[in-house]
């Protein structure tokens, strides 16, 4: 069973990617199928074509934990009566409010998958919103499924018109604040979060102070 200790550091892969099935049975704690960012439209025929042919063959185990990406609610429901979708853990929810979200809840409503619902919207910036997305996760029978919640950290930095920068960690861009506010609105309640993606994989000093503060802030 996925459990939020095991996820380590989740790999993101396009679901396009030619060794997708090699990829899902390596020796990692977890990986995300990605149908969204990670893709173009034009190649999300592709995309769920290749998830088709993969999930059928995952092994039935718990050594590592797979999740999609799914681009949206559509793409949630073609998923879901795909054959091996059971093996899945779970998915990563893109954009979530908590307008769209008992929908993405529904189509998985009689299954054990697990959910990862993103911040990376408009409303993650307004508390009052936070505090009625995190009471609609509190629902009875919701909580127990919500295995963390994304900071989609590039959405919201491209909502302020910023660009990340190299130099600097999320935390002295104003996101710093915004982060901060969202571990005291949803860890006190029983809710993990993840830390945004640091792309700068190149900048190791960058990388390392960034991790220091992700874990700071019990991220």
């Amino acid at each position: 069973m996925a459990n939020i200790t095991t996820l380590g550091a989740s790999l993101y892969v396009p679901a396009t990617h030619k060794n997708l099935g090699q990829i899902a049975v390596s020796d990692l704690r977890s990986v995300i199928f990605c149908t969204e960012d990670a893709i173009r439209h034009t190649e999300l025929p592709e995309a769920l074509s290749n998830l088709r042919a993969v999930l059928p063959q995952l092994p039935d185990d718990a050594s590592l934990q797979r999740f999609v990406r799914v681009r949206d609610l559509e793409v949630l429901e073609l998923i879901m009566q795909m054959p091996g979708v059971e093996r899945l853990s779970g998915f990563v929810l893109p954009k979530i409010t908590r307008h769209n979200f008992p929908d993405y809840l529904a189509a998985v409503r009689h299954t054990d998958h697990l959910l990862m619902p993103t911040l990376e919207t408009i409303e993650v910036f307004n508390e009052q919103e936070m505090v009625l997305f995190r009471q609609c996760l509190q629902q009875p029978g919701v909580q127990p499924r919500i295995l963390a919640l994304r900071i989609g950290g590039n959405d919201l930095l491209a909502l302020l018109g910023i660009r990340r920068p190299r130099t600097l960690t999320i935390y002295r861009t104003p996101l710093g604040p915004l982060i901060a506010k969202l571990v005291t609105l949803f860890r006190p309640y029983g809710f993990a979060l993840t830390a945004p993606v640091c792309e700068h994989l190149d900048n190791t000093p960058l990388l390392l102070a960034e991790l220091e503060e992700d874990l700071a802030h019990g991220l």
